[in-house]
């Protein structure tokens, strides 16, 4: 099969979104361990709660 020399898009186009594919990547995962984004989905539990969850070995 011979490559196609007939391209119909811009390929600084395509390096373009591969960038921004990657800063967002990068941004969601900044947003999981900063301290600054309060409407995160997951939080930490407070340090009563976590004392409460651990295995107590008996």
């Amino acid at each position: 099969m011979a490559p196609n020399e007939n391209y119909d898009h811009i390929l600084f186009l395509d390096n373009l979104r591969y960038l921004l594919v990657l800063l967002v990547v990068v941004l969601h995962a900044t947003f999981a361990y900063s301290k600054f984004v309060p409407w995160w989905c997951v939080k930490e539990l407070k340090k009563k709660e976590r004392n409460n969850t651990r295995i107590k070995k008996g």
